[in-house]
């Protein structure tokens, strides 16, 4: 989590091994790290995140922690040499 409290923002990011795929430990991790964000820097009022377009999992565990699709940055995601789109997602203190 990074923090801006000056533009009173914050961005998420998520990773975990390969082999971790797919035992629902982010399902854990996301959402109570939102809701640490939140308590945490009380001036924030938005948190980003972006995914490669390609990684459903993550587009939904987005989805379930409360953040909405904003839209595509092309070629934005770099993995292995391999450029891919990053979907944008935002969640707002209100919502």
């Amino acid at each position: 989590m990074q923090a801006d409290i000056y533009f009173r923002t914050g961005e998420l990011g998520h990773w975990i091994g390969e082999e971790q795929w797919g035992k629902g430990i982010m399902s854990k991790v996301v959402p109570a790290m939102v809701g640490w964000c939140w308590r945490t820097f009380g001036v924030l009022v938005r948190i980003s995140a972006e995914v490669r377009e390609d990684n459903l999992a993550s587009q939904k565990l987005l989805k379930k922690a409360g953040f909405q699709y904003e839209g595509l940055r092309p070629d934005l995601i770099c993995r292995n040499g391999v450029l891919a789109a990053g979907l944008m997602f935002g969640a707002l203190r209100s919502r």
